[in-house]
């Protein structure tokens, strides 16, 4: 993004990850990192013409933050789903795009006829069916503190009765 003499951009230095870092860059190709690596982000935009705001996250990414070009960091938006930002009005409006992102199991019978089986947001490896019983995972995709990522094997009759949960681990 450019703005008066400097351009903004977010360098990712893995090809493929989405960790980076803030950078702006004058036209006589000074430059300066104005965040330390982020674990990930995704869109950038100037907010006025000395200050950049960008979505970081963790595990998540679900915060708009700015930087002024002297690296001081501020937080202004914490949303409870993960978002991109895409552009900032000079008044000051953000433009956003809100990104829900889930897994699901569907029971499509013989004759057609649809059910719904997910019992969460990430729902997957279905194990086996039967005549009247599905098994399936479902996870929950934010990581604790050890890294690790909770994993629940299911059997769920294909009436929609709830689910019963029969081991921790996946269904596979």
């Amino acid at each position: 993004m450019f703005v008066g003499d400097r351009i903004a951009f977010i360098h990712h230095p893995v090809l493929g990850d989405d960790m980076g870092e803030i950078i702006a860059v004058d036209l006589q190709g000074q430059t300066k990192v104005l965040s330390g690596r982020l674990p990930t982000t995704v869109g950038l935009a100037w907010g006025g013409d000395r200050e950049i705001w960008f979505t970081p996250g963790q595990a998540k990414i679900d915060t708009i933050h700015a930087v002024d070009l002297d690296g001081r960091r501020r937080e202004i938006y914490r949303a409870p789903v993960d978002i991109h930002l895409d552009d900032v009005a000079p008044d000051g409006s953000v433009l956003l795009t809100s990104r829900f992102d889930r897994t699901d199991v569907i029971h499509v019978s013989a004759s057609g006829q649809q059910r719904f089986m997910s019992w969460s947001e990430w729902n997957y490896d279905v194990g086996a069916l039967s005549r009247d019983k599905i098994l399936f995972s479902v996870t929950d995709p934010t990581p604790t503190a050890a890294g690790l990522q909770g994993s629940l094997a299911l059997l769920r009759k294909l009436d929609g009765s709830p689910a019963q949960i029969l081991a921790e681990g996946a269904a596979d």
